[in-house]
């Protein structure tokens, strides 16, 4: 059975053959924006900070919540308190640098050539 199906594979020819005409449109001309690296390191930066201050945040938030003890509940309140501001600053500087980058784009006409 198996013999057979192999026969048959080998036997059937190309159903397109040899008349296949690829085309390719490319447009007449097309725009490149383009940012300085060193601003979009920062923004990547900032935005690391604020990914990482957020989870830091979010992690003390939860651990203030649970505790039963006071004194160490007041405590993990106020480094609570602290990371949540770092969250908001880190949040601001990557808006910042992100309204930055976009202020200081290039934008690069180019021709498709032939």
């Amino acid at each position: 059975m198996a013999e057979e199906s192999n026969e048959k594979a080998m036997n059937t020819s190309n159903p397109i053959g040899e008349e296949v005409l690829v085309e390719v449109a490319m447009p007449k001309s097309f725009k490149i924006k383009m940012v300085e690296a060193s601003e979009l390191t920062n923004y990547k930066i900032w935005s690391g900070i604020f990914s990482l201050c957020t989870n830091i945040f979010v992690g003390f938030m939860v651990a203030a919540c649970t505790n039963a003890e006071p004194k160490t509940q007041n405590l993990l309140w106020w480094v609570t308190g602290i990371f949540g501001a770092f969250s908001l600053a880190s949040l601001g500087m990557a808006i910042w640098m992100n309204s930055k980058m976009g202020t200081q784009e290039t934008k690069i006409n180019m021709k498709a050539s032939r």
